[in-house]
């Protein structure tokens, strides 16, 4: 709710709030105001987290595939707009997702307005290391189910080698 007074609106608050926030939870994600919205942004999120190794580096890349020098630590739309497309970003809404990172209206992107990207890059490296050690683990489980089996019909031959079937073998221990 206080958000809706920091960013100016005034009408009706609780009845709004009470509309997005149905389960009382006292939280209104993006998905609940507008999950078209929603979906690009996290799909725009992961995308430049697999890209990109920082804000920098992201500005940087969209002003060399969009043909400008990268010297620069900002980037404004036209630019962004092909540097995205250059970059592999297929998912379109170029210019909506850039209105939404300006947020001083300057009509450029700045490195500094893009805090965001380095915790998804951090969740990214996190997700992949995750999946890397349960592949690990996951082998490691298969090869001992293996041993485990190998194992299991040694002591069987064995059996069958010393006491002709397995049955004669059990009843004697």
């Amino acid at each position: 709710r206080v958000a809706m007074h920091i960013l100016g609106f005034t009408e009706k608050i609780d009845e709004a709030w009470h509309e997005l926030d149905p389960f009382k939870l006292e939280i209104v994600s993006l998905d609940m105001i507008d999950p078209v919205e929603a979906k690009t942004w996290y799909a725009f999120r992961r995308w430049a987290a697999e890209s990109f190794d920082s804000p920098r580096h992201m500005i940087h890349q969209l002003r060399l595939e969009a043909g400008e020098k990268p010297d620069v630590d900002d980037i404004p739309l036209p630019l962004w707009q092909d540097g995205l497309r250059a970059c592999g970003w297929q998912e379109g809404f170029e210019r909506q997702l850039f209105q939404a990172l300006d947020m001083s209206g300057s009509g450029l992107i700045h490195c500094r307005e893009l805090p965001w990207l380095d915790i998804e890059i951090k969740r990214h490296e996190a997700k992949q290391q995750a999946k890397w050690r349960f592949r690990r683990e996951s082998q490691a489980r298969a090869i001992n189910t293996l041993a485990t089996q190998y194992a299991k019909k040694d002591f069987k031959a064995f059996l069958q080698r010393h006491f002709g079937c397995t049955y004669h073998a059990w009843r004697r221990s």
